[in-house]
């Protein structure tokens, strides 16, 4: 009967894993699309086309503040997934890295043509290099059906996972980095002042006007990427 409950228990986990992995991978989607959005004929800094760029870069921040909330749930138990989960979410990851990259590009690029907002997002948090391939090897190992222990001396051997093992240090470095997010969002901030900063709720935020333009923002988003098509099943 126990065997039976435990089974039931992990079909519903790698369900409910299934179903935030798709959320994440539409989320993923909806970045992508969204950095397209860039002003690059000439002339493009004026007042109306720097207020809308400065909406855009708001909805680009709420959207990877998800992504990367909902990596971090995903990857503290990840230890518990399936196969396909398990490489859902090692594709998952790999792209909020490779988004990462872009981010900052595309926020060097706001800044450079006088998006305030961009400004204030001067450094994007990223995912550290070693962590991805640590976290690649946890994952590969659920693929494998193995865990990985890692012995204070640092000696490895197979071996259930225990405190000291890398999936437990990763999902404490995830927790510690959802929190911090979650600070950020609140409008606490980093330490250091120069990672990525939300000072109030994006979905009620107002973008700041300009004294020199006070026109209507056209609504470019649902212009160019009708919501039927983008934002299905994303909220």
């Amino acid at each position: 009967m126990d065997t039976k409950e435990d089974e039931e228990q992990t079909q519903k986990t790698n369900e409910s894993m299934l179903q935030e992995l798709i959320k994440l991978q539409q989320w993923q989607t909806l970045l992508d699309m969204l950095l397209q959005i860039k002003p690059e004929a000439a002339q493009m800094n004026v007042g109306l086309i720097l207020e809308a760029m400065d909406c855009i870069i708001i909805e680009i921040f709420d959207i990877y503040s998800r992504i990367c909330n909902g990596v971090a749930r995903i990857l503290v138990k990840i230890h518990a997934a399936g196969k396909v989960e398990a490489n859902m979410a090692l594709k998952v990851l790999r792209k909020a890295t490779a988004q990462g990259d872009r981010l900052s590009l595309y926020f060097e690029l706001c800044k450079n043509l006088g998006v305030r907002n961009a400004s204030k997002f001067s450094k994007v948090e990223k995912i550290p290099q070693e962590d991805i391939q640590e976290l690649e090897q946890i994952i590969n190992g659920v693929l494998e059906d193995k865990a990985i222990v890692v012995r204070q001396k640092g000696s490895i051997e197979e071996g259930k996972g225990t405190e000291g093992s890398p999936k437990t240090v990763i999902s404490k470095k995830w927790e510690r980095f959802d929190e911090q997010l979650r600070g950020n969002k609140e409008g606490t901030g980093a330490p250091d002042g120069g990672k990525m900063i939300v000072a109030q709720n994006p979905s009620t935020a107002t973008c700041n006007s300009r004294p020199h333009a006070h026109q209507p923002l056209p609504d470019l988003i649902t212009g160019l990427f009708p919501p039927a098509q983008i934002l299905e099943n994303v909220q």
